[in-house]
């Protein structure tokens, strides 16, 4: 995990119960590592990433590339900003990760 806020992500989802995501996985294109995720669930599609304000300023455009492709691909993209760690804030993302996660995906091993 590349911060602080990344890894409560990660404890959030941890403490939620859920299968537990492949941090900073790189996703290939034509056999070229090309988008790095913070958090995956490759057999679900299914990504989690933190945006953080230092580390995503003036990178809106690539991230919204990033994101379009992946929801193109099938993907569902969750995105958690600095503000969604309260209690409302948080259930909500993890219901949508909960939500996604839904059989056929959440009986098998990740």
């Amino acid at each position: 995990m590349e911060s602080q806020r990344e890894a409560w992500v990660y404890l959030d989802i941890v403490d939620a119960g859920l299968p537990l995501p492949e941090p900073q996985a790189w996703i290939e294109i034509d056999g070229v590592p090309t988008y790095r995720l913070d958090f995956a669930y490759r057999r679900a599609r299914v990504v989690v990433e933190y945006d953080g304000e230092e580390a995503h300023a003036g990178r809106d455009a690539e991230d919204e590339e990033r994101r379009d492709w992946l929801r193109r691909h099938g993907w569902t993209v969750i995105v958690v900003r600095r503000g969604d760690f309260t209690d409302a804030r948080r259930d909500r993302w993890l219901r949508e990760l909960r939500a996604a996660l839904q059989p056929p995906y959440s009986n098998r091993r990740w």
